[in-house]
């Protein structure tokens, strides 16, 4: 009787080739906007989550072994990553390996039967477990979430309306300029920026400006 053959390891592991260079190539620049950089973050969730579910689908679901296995080599092969990141230009964030743990660990405990870990972890214990991962897990969701919430309200909100406070007791005047991506990867032209005049007087002052505007003065010399 011939084995049967299950491609899901062989796409997961596909996957996981396709996805590890994104640890050293791509990614947010500086100039990139506040969403995307936050979102990036969430890779890590994604990418070792992955791994230990490849691992799993190839391996089956272990018990409290394959826990302490699989927790030590996300931690070691994270940490290495970071250090990686480090020495080729790439700022080092030891959050991550956190967000590595948790992608790993939540696939673990919510794959993992109740009935094989009662041996070591009471299902109180395997329930609690969850819930906290789970709720670590929104932690890290969430404040992506409002940053996308706010950066589509101010996309709707035309035209752009801001404060700005002056405590001296005379007018200052200042210039507004706003420019994009592009406007930064080129020759940065004052020409190629939208700008603008502002008298600050004492106290709180108003300001409305058409983003429509913004638009048109950035395609007019493009």
């Amino acid at each position: 009787m011939k084995a049967r053959f299950s491609a899901t390891p062989v796409v997961l592991g596909l996957a996981l080739c396709v996805l590890f260079p994104l640890f050293f190539i791509g990614g947010p620049e500086w100039t990139s906007g506040l969403l995307h950089r936050s979102a990036w973050n969430l890779g890590h969730l994604l990418f070792f989550g992955l791994v230990v579910f490849t691992w799993q689908a190839v391996f089956g679901v272990g018990g409290r072994r394959q826990w302490l296995l699989l927790s030590a080599g996300v931690f070691l092969v994270g940490g290495i990553i970071e250090l990686l990141q480090d020495g080729l230009g790439r700022e080092a964030d030891w959050q991550d390996v956190f967000r590595n743990m948790l992608g790993a660990w939540l696939v673990m405990i919510w794959r993992q039967p109740s009935r094989s870990v009662a041996q070591w972890l009471p299902a109180a214990g395997l329930w609690s477990l969850r819930a906290l991962l789970t709720t670590l897990l929104v932690f890290q969701i969430v404040p992506v979430a409002e940053v996308g919430f706010q950066q589509y309200r101010i996309a709707r909100q035309l035209p752009e309306v801001f404060e700005l406070y002056n405590p001296d007791a005379v007018p200052v005047a200042m210039t507004l300029r706003i420019n994009d991506a592009v406007h930064e990867r080129g020759g940065k032209a004052f020409n190629d920026r939208f700008n603008t005049r502002l008298v600050v007087e004492p106290g709180w002052n108003n300001y409305r400006i058409d983003l429509s505007e913004v638009e048109s003065a950035l395609a007019a010399v493009r």
